[in-house]
This record gives structure tokens, C-alpha cells and sequence, in this order.
């Protein structure tokens, strides 16, 4: 059993404008995204659309039902305000991201020489926010070594966090990595 604390917000993914378009954007990568993913976003979890309709929605026992899950995405609120919330994103989105607002702003005011380094530095850091994403691996994977916990199986992660987290991370080092690092006991 656990607690959610108080500071943590639980949402249904189906009533959130962004979470919808977060979920058009993911749908050619991840068409489950907002049927069967858990989404945490600063101090808020939004809950996939599958258990929209549970009567008892975010009460004792459904969080009770939920609490591996929970447990892994507790973990993100940790993070996020263990990080503070631009090096949390910065290191879960990679600096792409960041870097596009930046090459649009630099086109609209016509400094073509900003823009075309900052295009060119968006482009150049792309693998480190598709691909070798080390940032986003080591907030997953620290969130995952507690799904381990509940018993979520290495090489299932491993698959997930390359096919459905936006290539985070090899497959083969990911499993590397999980092997040597054995999942923690889960406290009685």
C-alpha cells in the first residue's frame, strides 16, 4: 500500500488538451501512448485512458491496484524536484528540443548566421535526444530499477525503452547494464 503525496496530482490523459497532442505527435513512434502509458510531467501523473472509466478512479484502492506503477512514476517527482525543472527536461528531451525554439526565433528576426548555427547545433545534437538519449536513459532506468522491484523483467525495459521511449537507449546496452545492476529488494 502505498501513499501519494500530496504534492502529487493524478489526471486522466483523455482530459488534457496537451497530453492529446503530445499523443498525435508520439502516434507514428508509440500508437499507445495514450491508451496504455503513464505520463509524469513535473508533479503531476497522468493516467492512461484505459482506466477511464474504474468507479473508483484515484481513490485508496485504485492507487493500491497501481502501486508499481505509481512506485516508477513517483520516482519522476523525485527527480524533477531533486533536478529543479529545466535540467529535468533538459536531460529527459535532450537539447534538441531546446535548441528549435531558438533556430525558429533567430528565421522570424532574420539573423541568418544565429539561425543557421543554431539549426546546425539542433541537427548535430539530434542523437542526443534520439538515439543516444543518455539523459532520458538515466531517468528511466532509475525508474525502472524500482518496477524491477514488482518484478518487470530486464529485457521487456530494455525493448520498451528503445521501441516506445523514442530510441532512448540501445537495446544491447540497456540489457548490459540491467544485468549487472541487479533490481533492489522491495521493503516490507
Amino acid at each position: 500500500m502505498i501513499r501519494l503525496p500530496s504534492r502529487i496530482l493524478l489526471k486522466k490523459k483523455s482530459n488534457i488538451w496537451h497530453q492529446k497532442l503530445i499523443g498525435k505527435l508520439l502516434s507514428p513512434f508509440n500508437k499507445k501512448y495514450m491508451t496504455g502509458y503513464w505520463t509524469t510531467i513535473g508533479r503531476t501523473i497522468y493516467v492512461p485512458t484505459k482506466y477511464d472509466a474504474d468507479e473508483d478512479w484515484a481513490q485508496q484502492s485504485w492507487i493500491d491496484r497501481h502501486e508499481p506503477v505509481l512506485s516508477h512514476e513517483m520516482i519522476h517527482v523525485e527527480q524533477y524536484d531533486r533536478r529543479g525543472s529545466l535540467l529535468h527536461y533538459m536531460m529527459y528531451l535532450g537539447p534538441s528540443p531546446f535548441l528549435l525554439p531558438v533556430t525558429l526565433l533567430c528565421l522570424i528576426v532574420g539573423w541568418s548566421l544565429a539561425a543557421l548555427i543554431a539549426g546546425g547545433l539542433t541537427i548535430a545534437l539530434l542523437p542526443l535526444s534520439v538515439g543516444l538519449a543518455y539523459g532520458r536513459w538515466r531517468t528511466e532506468r532509475e525508474a525502472y530499477q524500482v518496477s524491477r522491484m514488482y518484478g518487470s523483467y530486464h529485457g521487456r525495459i530494455a525493448h520498451n525503452l528503445w521501441h516506445d521511449y523514442l530510441f532512448t537507449w540501445p537495446k544491447t546496452w540497456a540489457m548490459t547494464w540491467f544485468e549487472k545492476h541487479p533490481a533492489p529488494k522491495k521493503a516490507d
